[in-house]
C-alpha cells in the first residue's frame, strides 16, 4: 500500500484486473503445450512405425515358414508335391524364400499322354537326387505337378490345351499377382521326347541357380553282384574241392540251359538300361495306383523290364515242353496197353496245354509291344521297295478266294492290329 502512494486500494485492483484469469492461456503457454503435444504425438507415431517394421517381417518370416512346412508334409521332402485348384494360389502367388519347378500333366491313362508319365517319372527322380545331395540343409527347391483332373481351373485360367508344362517359379518378395505368368517354361516341347535326369538338372543349374548332382540307385547291381557270389559259393560247396566233380557240373546240360535263360532274360530285360539310369522299380500316380509299365516308349521301370524277360523265357519253356511232349511218344510193347494208352493221352494234353500256353503269352507280348510302340508303322520296317506296294490295303469280296483273304489278314495283323482279340475276330471274319 505505501508503494502505490496515492493510489492507494484503486490502483490495487486496476493491477489485479490486468492480470489473466486463471482459466485462460497465454500465447507463449500456449505454443509450449502445442510443441509438447506434438513431440508426444510424433513420440507415439515413430514407435508404432517401428513396432510394424519390426512386425512386418517376423509375421511374413512367420508365413513363409508355414508354407515351407506345408510342402514338407505334402511330400515335398525328396518327392512332388500334387497342387489342386484350392492350394495353389496359397502357396504359388504368396511370398516365399523357395523355388518350385511346377509340372501341369495328365496323369490318367484314358488320357494317353506317356511323355506326361516320363516328365514326370524323370522329375520324380531329379527331387530324389536333390534330396539326397543336399547334405541335410533345408530344401530351397520344392518340385509340384497340377494335374488336370484335380486343376481343370488352373488349365483353364492359363489356357492350356496340351500336356505337359514344365515351369521354373522363383522365390518371391511380392505378394499376390501371379507368379507363373511372372516366369518362363523351363522346357521347350521339342525336350519332352527321351528326357533325362541330367537334362532337367541342368536347366534347373541355369535357371534358378539350384545345382543338383543326379544320384543313381545302385541296389540293382549290388543284388547281381550278390547273387552271382550266392551262386559261385554254391558250386564251390557242392564240389567240396573235388576238381572233377566240379568240372561234371560245369558239363551239366541242365547249368548250360539256367546260364542260358538266364542270360537271355537280362538282355532282353534292359537290365544294364536301368543300372546306368537308375529307373524306379515302379511308379504310382496317386488314386491311380501302381503301374509296371512306363507308357515313354524309350523309358523303362525295372519290374517293367523283368515281366518282359519272364514272358520271354516262358514262352520259351512252353515251346520247349511241348517239343518234348510231343516226341516221347509211348511205344514199349512191354508197357500194358491201358498205360500206353493213358500216357499217350497225357501227351497229347501236355502238348495242348503247352501250345496253349505258348499261344496266350505271345499274345500278351505282342498286345505290350504295340503298347510300347504306339508311333510305328509296320510298313516301315519293310524294305522301301516294297513300302509303295503295301500301303493299299488287298481287297476282299465276297466272292474272293482264300489266298485274298490271307493276304487281308496279314495286312491287317502286320498293320492295323492293335490287340490279339482284334486279330482273331478279324481272322474269323475273313
Amino acid at each position: 500500500w505505501a508503494s502505490l502512494g496515492a493510489g492507494g486500494p484503486c490502483a490495487a485492483m486496476a493491477m489485479a484486473s490486468a492480470r489473466p484469469s486463471p482459466g485462460k492461456m497465454t500465447a507463449p503457454r500456449r505454443r509450449r503445450v502445442g510443441a509438447l503435444l506434438a513431440l508426444t504425438l510424433a513420440w507415439l507415431a515413430l514407435a508404432l512405425l517401428q513396432n510394424g517394421a519390426r512386425a512386418g517381417p517376423a509375421e511374413a518370416a512367420k508365413a513363409q515358414a508355414k508354407r515351407r512346412k506345408a510342402m514338407m508334409a505334402a511330400g515335398g521332402d525328396g518327392g512332388i508335391v500334387t497342387f489342386g485348384n484350392a492350394n495353389y494360389s496359397t502357396i504359388v502367388d504368396r511370398r516365399r524364400d523357395f523355388d518350385i519347378v511346377l509340372v501341369f500333366t495328365a496323369r490318367s491313362p484314358r488320357y494317353g499322354c506317356s511323355v506326361c508319365n516320363a516328365v514326370e517319372t524323370t522329375l520324380a527322380d531329379v527331387a530324389a537326387s536333390y534330396k539326397a545331395t543336399r547334405s541335410g540343409k533345408a530344401p530351397e527347391l520344392f518340385f509340384a505337378a497340377v494335374d488336370v483332373d484335380s486343376g481343370r481351373e488352373l488349365f483353364n485360367r492359363y489356357d492350356m490345351q496340351h500336356a505337359p508344362h514344365v515351369y521354373a517359379l522363383p522365390r518371391r518378395d511380392v505378394k499376390g499377382g501371379d507368379a507363373l505368368a511372372e516366369a518362363g517354361e523351363l522346357l521347350s516341347s521339342a525336350e519332352y521326347e527321351g528326357l533325362t535326369a541330367v537334362h532337367i538338372a541342368n536347366a534347373i543349374d541355369e535357371e534358378l541357380g539350384v545345382r543338383i548332382r543326379i544320384t543313381n540307385d545302385a541296389s540293382l547291381a549290388w543284388a547281381a553282384m550278390a547273387l552271382l557270389v550266392l551262386l559261385a559259393a554254391a558250386a564251390g560247396h557242392y564240389a567240396e574241392g573235388d576238381v572233377s566233380r566240379f568240372l561234371a557240373l560245369a558239363r551239366s546240360r541242365h547249368i548250360w540251359l539256367f546260364v542260358c535263360l538266364a542270360t537271355y532274360g537280362f538282355g532282353v530285360s534292359g537290365s544294364v538300361y536301368c543300372i546306368i539310369r537308375g529307373t524306379p522299380l515302379y511308379r504310382r500316380y496317386g488314386q491311380y495306383g501302381p503301374t509296371l509299365f512306363s507308357e515313354g516308349g524309350r523309358d523303362q521301370y525295372v519290374l517293367e523290364g523283368v515281366s518282359v524277360s519272364l514272358l520271354c523265357i516262358a514262352i520259351g519253356i512252353s515251346i520247349m515242353v511241348m517239343n518234348f511232349a510231343a516226341r516221347n511218344r509211348t511205344v514199349d510193347d512191354k508197357v500194358n496197353p491201358i498205360v500206353g494208352t493213358a500216357l499217350n493221352v497225357l501227351r497229347v494234353f501236355a502238348t495242348t496245354i503247352a501250345l496253349a500256353a505258348a499261344a496266350v503269352l505271345l499274345c500278351k507280348l505282342f498286345e505290350l509291344y504295340v503298347f510300347k510302340t504306339r508311333w510305328y508303322d509296320g510298313i516301315e520296317t519293310m524294305p522301301e521297295v516294297l513300302r509303295p506296294y503295301l500301303r493299299a490295303p488287298p481287297k476282299v469280296k465276297k466272292s474272293s478266294g482264300l489266298i485274298p483273304r490271307l493276304a487281308k489278314f496279314t495286312y491287317f495283323s502286320f498293320v492295323n492290329a492293335k490287340t490279339a482279340g482284334g486279330v482273331v475276330k478279324k481272322f474269323d471274319t475273313l
